[in-house]
């Protein structure tokens, strides 16, 4: 697993498999998720990309509003 902090330092890949979500807390639904797209990724010879945001956008949005885990 790589871990990317900002967009300018990912690097290119040809071939990948991508989700996109505010994963607030790794509960069954997002184990899921996880799990399908690193599965495909591994059928399709292709990279398994999750994109997630930091900090939470309601963090952002709701102007330091303090948000509970999910797990």
């Amino acid at each position: 697993m790589e871990t990317y902090y900002n967009l300018n330092t990912i690097p290119e890949f040809n071939h990948s498999v991508v989700t996109i979500g505010t994963f607030d807390g790794l509960h069954r639904g997002h184990q899921e998720i996880v799990k399908k797209v690193t599965t495909l990724g591994q059928v399709l010879d292709s990279k398994a990309v999750l994109i997630t945001f930091d900090p939470h956008p309601r963090h952002v949005l709701d102007h330091g509003t303090k948000l509970p885990m999910l797990m």
